[in-house]
C-alpha cells in the first residue's frame, strides 16, 4: 500500500509516521520504491493481522472494510488484489466487471489459468447467463482444451445473437472457428456449416 492508501482505508492521518516506525523497527514491515513509497507487511504479519480482524469486528463490519479495500486497490490498478476480496465477500458482480475490463490483458501476458481460476468461483447461474463470460471463459481454455471450449464459443455465440451484440457475435463466430479448426480429431467439413450459416 501507498501512504495515500493507508490514509484512506484507515481514516488516520499519521499513516506515514506510523508505517514508517513499523519499518524502522523491523516489525515485519517493508518499504519498496523510489518515486512513490509502497509498504508492504511480512506475509505471516499480513495472516495474522487479518485472523485478529475477524475476531475483533463482526461479519458486516469486516465485509464493509474488504469492499472499502478491494475498491481502494481497483483505484490503484490491484486488480487480482481487489479481486480475491470481491470473491471474499462474494461480491460476483464487480468480480465479472473486473474480469470484463482485464481479461484481454490477461491473455496477452499468458496468464490463462488465472483467468480461468476467476471464472471458475463466479456462480454457474450468472456465469451461464453472460455472453461476455463465457466467451472469456472459451478463449482463455481454448489452447489447452479445444474440445471444451467449442462448445463455450456456441453458448456464446447463441446468447451474443439474442441481444444483437455484433462484436460479441463475430468474436464468437471466429472462436469456434478457430477450435474446429485446432481440433485435430474433425473434418475439415465440419466447418462449411459455420460459413454457409453465417
Amino acid at each position: 500500500m501507498t501512504v495515500e492508501m493507508a490514509i484512506q482505508l484507515s481514516g488516520i492521518k499519521s499513516a506515514s509516521h506510523i508505517l514508517e516506525k513499523l519499518v524502522d523497527k523491523n516489525f515485519f514491515t517493508h518499504r519498496h520504491g523510489n518515486k512513490e513509497i509502497i509498504y508492504e507487511y511480512h506475509p505471516l504479519f499480513r495472516e495474522f493481522l487479518l485472523t485478529e480482524s475477524e475476531k475483533l469486528l463482526g461479519d458486516i463490519e469486516l465485509n464493509v472494510s474488504k469492499w472499502n479495500a478491494a475498491e481502494l486497490l481497483e483505484k490503484n490498478q490491484q486488480i487480482e488484489a481487489a479481486i480475491e476480496l470481491y470473491e471474499q465477500i462474494e461480491d460476483w458482480e464487480k468480480v465479472a466487471e473486473l474480469i470484463k475490463k482485464t481479461a484481454r490483458s490477461l491473455l496477452n501476458q499468458g496468464r490463462n489459468f488465472i483467468l480461468q481460476d476467476w471464472l471458475s468461483k463466479i456462480p454457474e447461474q450468472q456465469l451461464n447467463n453472460d455472453p461476455w463470460l463465457i466467451y472469456w471463459l472459451a478463449l482463455a481454455t481454448k489452447d489447452f482444451a479445444v474440445q471444451v471450449s467449442f462448445p463455450l464459443f456456441e453458448l456464446a455465440l447463441e446468447q451474443f445473437k439474442q441481444t444483437n451484440d455484433i462484436a460479441g457475435i463475430y468474436l464468437a463466430w471466429a472462436g469456434a472457428t478457430d477450435s474446429i479448426r485446432l481440433d485435430f480429431d474433425v473434418n475439415a467439413s465440419q466447418l462449411d456449416p459455420w460459413f454457409i450459416n453465417s
